[in-house]
């Protein structure tokens, strides 16, 4: 997601730079591509990182959440075969008090 982040950012600052003299309107078109592709690419890691885990010790996907006070907790995934129980750091909910 760094990556994707880094790639969107420096596209951005390019494209605004070329931008501004009107130059090579093409390579401004594939830079706002590449900032508008990154930035759905980060959306759908985060998205799938609220849903989906990896057991970092057997390396299976872990889909099985265990229940937990939603306001205050985050989401945890339960690996059967490890017998553990791994902490997404992912909230159930933002804001709050």
């Amino acid at each position: 997601m760094v990556g994707l982040g880094v790639a969107a950012i420096s596209s951005w600052a390019i494209a605004m730079a070329i931008g501004q003299h009107n130059q090579n309107p093409e390579i401004v078109n594939i830079l706002v591509l590449i900032v508008v592709t990154s930035g759905f690419g980060i959306f759908i890691m985060a998205s799938l990182r609220a849903f989906l885990i990896q057991c970092p010790t057997c390396k299976k996907l872990l889909t099985k959440q265990v229940s937990v006070n939603k306001s205050t907790e985050t989401r945890k995934f339960c690996c059967k075969k490890c017998n553990v129980i791994w902490d997404s750091k992912v909230q159930y909910e933002f804001g709050g008090d």
